[in-house]
C-alpha cells in the first residue's frame, strides 16, 4: 500500500515537522494518513537526533477530522490502530507540538490532544462533532479533552466553536508562531520537558 505524501516529514535544527497532506480535503484522515503518521512515529522514536516534533496540517487547517466519506481503501493493521497512533504520539520522547491554524475537529482535535502541547492560530477553531453525528470519541478525547482544557466540557457537549482556548493551550497571534516554540523545544533536556497528566 502506498501512503507516500499524505504525511510529509521534514527536518530542520533538531526539528521534525509532520505535516497532514490532504489539503483538498481539509486534511480529512483516513486510514492511509494513520498508517503514514505511525510509520514516522515510530522512526521519531528512535531518532535521539530529533529534540522536537512539531505537527501541522497543509493549506488552510489543521484538519477537518475523520474522513466520513473514506470508502475502500486501506484497512487497518488492528481494530483499534488509530487510538494506538495516538498513544505512541503521547509516548514521543520528544517533546510534541501541535500547530493549529484553521479547523481542529473531532478526530483531528483528538490527534493535536495528543501532543504535549497545542499553539492556535488566530483563526484556529476547536470542536467535538462526535455527537452531531451520533459517534462516541474513543481515540481517547473523553479522557484528554477534560485533562487538557476542563472548558472542553462544553466542547463536548454542544460540539461548539472554541475560539479561547485554556490552561496548556496557548494563543498565538500569528499563522507561523509555531516555527520558533518547535526551535526553542527542540533544544530543550529531558529534565525540562513538561509533565504529562
Amino acid at each position: 500500500m502506498d501512503v507516500t505524501g499524505v504525511v510529509d516529514r521534514a527536518d530542520s535544527d533538531q526539528v521534525a515537522t509532520l505535516t497532514l497532506n490532504r489539503p483538498e480535503k481539509l486534511n480529512a484522515i483516513t486510514t492511509e494518513m494513520f498508517i503514514a503518521l505511525r510509520g514516522h512515529i515510530d522512526d521519531l522514536a528512535a531518532d535521539p537526533s530529533i529534540g522536537a516534533v512539531g505537527l501541522t496540517g497543509a493549506g488552510d487547517c489543521f484538519g477537518a477530522g475523520n474522513d466520513l466519506r473514506q470508502t475502500g481503501g486501506a484497512s487497518p493493521p488492528t481494530p483499534h490502530f488509530a487510538a494506538e497512533t495516538i498513544d505512541a504520539l503521547e509516548a514521543l520522547p520528544q517533546i510534541t507540538i501541535a500547530k493549529v491554524r484553521g479547523y481542529c475537529l473531532t478526530g483531528s482535535l483528538e490527534v493535536a490532544l495528543g501532543c504535549d502541547l497545542i499553539v492556535a492560530g488566530s483563526s484556529a477553531e476547536f470542536a467535538d462533532t462526535h455527537g452531531r453525528w451520533g459517534f462516541v470519541p474513543v481515540w481517547g478525547m473523553s479522557v484528554d479533552e477534560t485533562a487538557v482544557c476542563g472548558a472542553g466540557r462544553d466542547v463536548a457537549r454542544g460540539g461548539s466553536e472554541v475560539r479561547t482556548v485554556a490552561a496548556l493551550w496557548h494563543a498565538a497571534r500569528h499563522g507561523d508562531s509555531g516555527t520558533a516554540s518547535f526551535r526553542l523545544l527542540a533544544t530543550a533536556s529531558g529534565d525540562t520537558r513538561p509533565a504529562r497528566r
